[in-house]
């Protein structure tokens, strides 16, 4: 499922190439975590990505893009 998310991010347009790598960052993280059994962690990760595009919304990446992928994460890590 975080490939997915990952997938999903990928077509979201973000101007700011240092915000985009910040978040596909986590991701990844998150990705690879899960891989290696370690849920905790990569809930963790996936709670900071949902944050950090709480933090950004409406400024450097539009709302409806940012509940997208917010719900999205949240969706994912239920079922972690």
């Amino acid at each position: 499922p975080i490939s997915d998310l990952s997938a999903a991010f990928k077509e979201i347009s973000i101007e700011n190439s240092g915000t985009w790598a910040s978040l596909f960052e986590k991701i990844g993280y998150a990705y690879d975590y899960y891989e290696r059994g370690d849920i905790n962690t990569a809930k963790e990760t996936l709670n900071a990505f949902i944050n950090e595009l709480k933090a950004l919304s409406g400024k450097k990446l539009d709302s409806a893009s940012a509940d997208m992928l917010i719900q999205f994460a949240e969706e994912i890590m239920a079922r972690l």
